[in-house]
């Protein structure tokens, strides 16, 4: 043992810090789970948060789905185990009562999968594989098969894979089964008897076993109106089979559906199970018409309904306590479209707790403006929700502007400038269309988001604020001008670049000419609850962020507070003049840029201090 690292002299080995062994061994206590960490290298225990976040999440949902939780040899429930880690060349792994071996790599695995959905997989056998117990290896298709179908619907109810992931990695994994070598020449279950047979059948074991949960799960739901699933049996199977006393084969699967659904599988077991005949998946469903209709056609989505339940994508969400993430589709005109929502659900949070939505800059990383809210969240006892809107489908147009043009020549019309934050317009090149169409903007999402919430947590809540920093305030104050009616309550918009002024001679997206707003519309807006929040040192020195130059924009001034101040003042003096009420403010917050955490913080001490 050493007290400082470095290299051995006489043999060449790396020296390692007893400080930094003990940095290798970690035992955390996140919530009711003790997770033993062995870490063999300082890439893996540097990801040990995300690890763990992935860890505590499918924990507690497979809790919730066997209806307990793991047991150990002799039978005994726990929440303490082991876990070793590694960085390795690809992902995989091993479980025992207590323990799992985990070797993660960046690489891609099933479909959509990763190092996060190999995880699951090898914590599900704490359940299945190591509480529930397989007589022998001829069941392997339901202990590995069954484990990778539920470890990838578990991940898409995480917000890990997508919907759309999950339709391409079913439809994979089904060509995966079909294609295999053995199948029609040996039964799924004797492909599994043992480790050569099951490595020479991997795709028949492992896939075989995939497309056999689906396919009953689908028909169980259809069948009873989706009052049962196979979630029914994996409790049946937990309630009844303890390792120490009963082990299961495939006639308990069977009678288990039986007792749990009321249906009887035991033709589609003798033919499909017990025998080599291939499983005639067109009967149940039918993958490649469910992804098209989930991409491209709204009318065809109701055919899939019970389809899409079994792959996890349904529209109830699950916000646990702590942070995660859930899929929403975009809008109208963009229900192909994915917007993934990150968010933080605080320990004390209840119905009553009020809801913020925050909304990001340029960069759409959601995941870290809701991460600059976890403090605040857990202090004021606040649910955060903060979409990320992929910049390879949501442009500039779509999302800075809100949707309200369409089919532009921006990138045409702009230069960077070297060793700047600024960026110039040529707006005598810039040409658009305006888009008429209200509901085809990007602030519908923001009420649509609130409801899901709602509705997920039993929220009493009737109304949410919003904070949005940078390209967020671009969209806020926009919000605040263009949507006639919306759920909204405090309006926070902070740093923008430009503003949309309340002109109507000067156009958009500078002005209101040739917009849906008028008179009777702009009164309204001036009603709203628009806080102009502005940092005092994003002026003339700040380098962050992007910053837009152009005759037009510079006439608001030279930079983001001058700006502000601008837009807030014209807005006044356009009330005054107009003989309306006018609710908006400005707040400048003191020794603090271009900065969303530090703006946030803020933010939060203004709206619920």
């Amino acid at each position: 043992m050493f007290t400082e690292p470095g290299i051995c002299p006489h043999c060449n080995m790396k020296l390692i810090k007893q400080s930094d062994i003990e940095k290798m061994n970690q035992t955390l206590v996140p919530g009711e789970l003790k997770i033993n960490y062995e870490f063999l290298d300082e890439e893996s225990l540097e990801k040990e948060a995300e690890f763990t976040e992935v860890i505590t999440k499918s924990f507690t949902l497979y809790k919730d789905l066997f209806g307990g939780n793991p047991r150990d040899s002799l039978g005994a429930t726990y929440t303490d185990f082991t876990i070793t880690v590694s960085k390795s060349k690809d992902s995989g792994g091993e479980a025992d009562p207590k323990s799992i071996q985990f070797k993660w790599s960046e690489n891609k695995t099933l479909g959509k999968g990763s190092w996060k959905t190999v995880l699951m997989h090898e914590l599900f056998h704490l359940w299945n594989g190591e509480t529930i117990r397989y007589k022998n290896g001829e069941e392997h298709w339901f202990n590995e098969g069954f484990s990778e179908f539920y470890s990838f619907q578990t991940a898409v109810r995480m917000g890990i894979v997508s919907p759309e992931e999950m339709l391409a990695t079913s439809a994979l994994s089904l060509g995966y089964y079909s294609g295999s070598k053995g199948l029609g020449n040996i039964s799924m279950r004797e492909a599994g008897i043992d480790d050569k047979t099951k490595f020479e059948n991997f795709f028949l074991v492992y896939h075989g076993g995939w497309i056999t949960a689906m396919v009953l799960d689908v028909d169980i739901r259809t069948k009873t109106d989706n009052e049962k699933s196979l979630d029914d049996l994996m409790k049946w199977l937990y309630a009844n089979f303890l390792r120490t006393e009963n082990l299961y084969d495939t006639n308990d699967i069977i009678n288990g559906i039986i007792i749990t659904t009321g249906l009887d599988y035991t033709e589609f077991f003798n033919t499909y199970i017990y025998n080599s005949e291939a499983i005639p998946v067109s009967n149940y469903l039918d993958p490649g018409k469910a992804i098209w209709d989930y991409k491209w056609n709204e009318e065809g989505k109701p055919n899939h309904k019970y389809f899409y339940k079994t792959l996890g994508i349904d529209r109830d969400i699950n916000i646990q306590t702590g942070s995660g993430s859930f899929f929403i589709e975009g809008g109208i005109d963009s229900e192909e479209k994915t917007v993934k929502v990150y968010y933080h659900r605080p320990e004390n949070f209840t119905i009553d707790s009020e809801i913020l939505l925050v909304i990001p800059g340029a960069g759409r990383n959601g995941d870290s403006y809701r991460n600059a809210w976890i403090e605040e969240s857990e202090k004021y006892g606040l649910l955060i929700l903060s979409p990320m809107y992929p910049e390879n489908e949501y442009g500039f147009d779509d999302y800075h502007l809100g949707g309200l043009i369409k089919d532009s020549n921006l990138q045409e019309c702009i230069e960077r400038v070297e060793n700047s934050n600024k960026i110039k317009l040529d707006e005598d090149k810039l040409t658009f269309k305006m888009n008429l169409i209200t509901d085809e903007w990007i602030f519908n999402d923001f009420d649509r988001i609130f409801d899901l919430a709602v509705e997920a947590l039993k929220s009493n809540q009737k109304s949410y604020d919003l904070f949005g920093h940078s390209a967020g305030g671009h969209i806020l104050h926009r919000f605040a001008l263009f949507q006639e009616n919306s759920k909204a309550g405090k309006i926070l918009a902070s740093n923008a670049s430009f503003y949309t002024l309340p002109k109507f001679n000067d156009s958009y997206p500078f002005g209101l000419k040739d917009t849906p707003v008028d008179e009777v519309l702009l009164k309204n807006a001036f009603r709203k609850n628009l806080i102009v929040l502005l940092g005092e040192l994003d002026n003339e020195n700040e380098t962050g962020g992007s910053f837009l130059s152009s005759p037009t924009a510079n006439l608001q001034g030279l930079h983001r507070l001058e700006r502000g101040k601008y837009f807030y003042e014209m807005a006044k003096a356009k009330a005054l003049e107009m003989k309306t009420e006018f609710n908006w403010e400005i707040k400048i917050i003191p020794n603090v840029g271009h900065n969303h955490r530090l703006m946030g913080a803020a933010a939060g001490d203004y709206l619920y201090k």
